[in-house]
């Protein structure tokens, strides 16, 4: 799926001295270590602080942070988000609006892994992902595989009610832990 983002065409409409790449939290960080750093290291990059708080029960909330949390940014025309997966694009639209004041006139885009087609991504001037799930009105039980590796309790609530055999995906990622 990498290759499929770095594939992607809209690449040659944006200028590596006026782009950012942000990778937000620890699924990003996957997604950045199996880019090509050649391709890579045209590219400004950064990291974010982002993720998905949720306790079972309670609806899921977004927590962002700034990319730079000491200056503004200035020069940069356009801020492109690459993830592993944007399910609401709850968390997105957060990273976006905690940075916008602080990276002015700077267009939006994500680029992702998997996304949900209900996700909502308002705000952003384009998007792409290697794999697109769902339908646009239905989301799939689609997560970020860091949270399910990280978080026990939720990936024990995420099998109970998505999968058909939720102890061999503990298994699974018992290996992954």
């Amino acid at each position: 799926m990498t290759h499929e983002i770095q594939k992607w065409n809209e690449w040659n409409n944006f200028n590596p001295s006026t782009t950012l790449l942000v990778f937000p939290g620890n699924g990003a960080s996957i997604v950045r270590k199996f880019m090509d750093a050649d391709w890579l290291v045209r590219w400004q990059t950064a990291s974010a602080t982002a993720m998905r708080k949720w306790n079972p029960g309670n609806a899921p909330m977004a927590i962002a942070g700034r990319v730079f949390p000491d200056r503004f940014v200035l020069g940069v025309k356009d801020v492109i988000v690459v993830d592993d997966v944007v399910s609401s694009g709850e968390t997105a639209r957060k990273l976006q609006m905690v940075n916008m004041p602080w990276i002015p006139a700077a267009r939006w885009h994500a680029v992702v892994w998997v996304k949900q087609r209900a996700a909502n991504l308002r705000g952003f001037h384009s998007h792409y992902a290697a794999v697109e799930i769902g339908e646009p009105g239905r989301k799939e039980p689609v997560n970020s595989l860091s949270t399910l590796i990280e978080n026990e309790e939720i990936a024990k609530s995420y099998a109970k009610r998505n999968l058909p055999n939720p102890e061999a995906f503990h298994a699974l990622l018992k290996k992954l832990r």
